[in-house]
């Protein structure tokens, strides 16, 4: 690494908690309380694609700031309709309050504890609102040291506000503070930001084509510490 890291943030919904794992589970359950064949899976990815354009939306359109709450809201009654599903305000309920309970991946703790042992500061970097970042710290054991949310600059990622925010507060060079970012757009804005971009590609997807290559890329948080 050409300057010497003294912080790290963490993507929170790909890199730190399984979006898959904790959300799945739970779409499935409320397509079959209405006895609808359609996939989960299928359900789910529309519903977290809609939800990450709708944040691009929310960004670009340079209007009022739509908290992410509210996309998550707005992208699960589209889901509804393009499945033609028709669940009641009480299943939407449960599965928007899901984003704040997730569960994380199980090398998320072990790092985590390392890093601080090892004296870097560590912190959340999200398109999440301030509280919903806030519940899902507390499901953690490990501590952070700031959490950085989008709803405090009114912008989504990959827009430099956000990725801004450490550097400004913990008054370090870009470059200083890496961020592991959980989606090739996350690390892509911290690249174009400056900061030391690390992409925990967790199922091998492809990279896209553009000039802001993350400085790493890994398979797991485990192998963070391998960087560092």
């Amino acid at each position: 690494m050409g300057a010497k890291v003294s912080a790290i943030t963490f993507d929170v919904y790909s890199a730190i908690f399984d979006l898959h794992t904790s959300l799945v589970p739970q779409v499935d359950r409320c397509l079959k309380e209405v006895r609808s064949s359609v996939s989960p899976v299928e359900f789910f990815r529309n519903w977290r694609e809609t939800q990450l354009r709708y944040a691009q939306i929310s960004t670009n359109l340079c209007k009022e700031h739509f908290k992410f709450i509210d996309l998550t809201r707005y992208s699960l009654s589209y889901a509804c309709r393009k499945f033609e599903v028709n669940l009641d305000d009480n299943a939407r309920l449960k599965l928007v309050d899901a984003w704040s309970h997730l569960e994380p991946y199980s090398d998320v703790e072990p790092v985590l504890n390392h890093l601080k042992d090892a004296g870097f500061r560590i912190a959340m970097l999200s398109n999440g609102d301030m509280d919903m970042l806030q519940t899902l710290s507390s499901r953690l054991s490990v501590k952070f040291d700031a959490i950085y949310s989008a709803d405090t600059v009114a912008v989504y990622k990959p827009h430099p506000k956000i990725y801004h925010q450490p550097v400004k507060a913990w008054n370090l060079q870009p470059p200083q503070i890496m961020h592991v970012a959980g989606s090739p757009t996350d690390a892509i804005g911290a690249k174009a930001s400056n900061l030391t971009s690390v992409w925990v590609n967790r199922i091998g997807i492809m990279g896209e084509e553009l000039p802001f290559k993350p400085d790493y890329e890994i398979r797991t948080l485990t192998d963070l510490t391998t960087i560092l």
